[in-house]
């Protein structure tokens, strides 16, 4: 069965949703959304402000918290609770410096690959048990809409529509779709494993391409010094999956 996100951004009118989601943050007009990013329907109203910045309304702050925590480097900030305003842009924050040499990058990249697999237990208990609990109740729908409010990469996503489909709640001709705001279906601890989730991923893919860039002249030095043995033997340090990985593997099959 194909899972398909309807377009139901669903933002309110400023004056109407401000009062009940008085947690906000502002970001520059011209932000991007990658996929992997936290999408701007977090929010339940947004208004452009005075110097273009884009003031956003939010039910929870740890709602608000996973949205700044997404875009920092895009000069998203947390504005006072209430504020119906923007803040001029403060200083967006420096790039985190990486490792220059293989061993500390290999390091740096066990660790995030550690953090990521602790983040991805927490994932589960807060999204994919609470799935399980809700399809148990009969509750689909519901458990399909926390589906598609889960972090958008991973296996964990994968398997709460798996779950879901082998339910049989429905037609397997038919699509899932999204049926409430994103911005209503979080609980705060949710939303707090949801930053935790996207400052893992962060990491990881800083670490992934740290360690890629020194891996190359150095996979290359030992190829053409040591012979394709030696380059086995550099394969088996590093971790599967990552990008240094398919890089050495590559250059063995020349």
């Amino acid at each position: 069965m194909e899972s398909t996100e309807q377009n139901i951004s669903h933002f309110l009118p400023w004056d109407e949703a401000a009062p009940d989601h008085p947690f906000r943050a502002s970001i520059g007009r011209n932000a991007y959304y990658d996929v992997g990013r936290p999408p701007p329907h977090l929010a339940a109203a947004s208004k452009r402000c005075r110097g273009g910045r884009i003031l956003s309304a939010f039910r929870i702050r740890e709602l608000r918290d996973y949205f700044v925590a997404g875009h920092m480097y895009q000069g998203a900030q947390a504005e006072p609770d209430g504020a119906e305003h923007a803040s001029p842009q403060q200083k967006i924050p420096a790039s985190p410096d990486t490792p220059t040499d293989f061993n500390d990058a290999l390091a740096f990249l066990n660790s995030a690959i550690e953090i990521e697999a602790k983040v991805d237990k927490e994932i589960q208990r807060v999204f994919n048990d609470a799935i399980d609990r809700l399809l148990a109740k009969g509750h689909h729908q519901d458990a399909t809409n926390l589906a598609f409010a889960m972090p958008p990469c991973g296996a964990q996503k994968t398997l709460a529509f798996h779950a879901i489909q082998k339910s049989g709640s429905q037609s397997q001709s038919q699509p899932l779709h999204l049926t409430a705001p994103l911005f209503s279906l979080y609980t705060a601890e949710q939303a707090t494993v949801m930053t935790e989730w996207i400052r893992s991923f962060d990491k990881r893919d800083t670490a992934d391409k740290a360690l890629d860039i020194i891996v190359l002249p150095k996979a290359r030095r030992i190829f053409k010094e040591e012979g394709s043995d030696a380059l086995t033997a550099l394969l088996k340090r590093l971790p599967k999956a990552c990008s240094a990985w398919f890089t050495v593997y590559g250059l063995r099959q020349l």
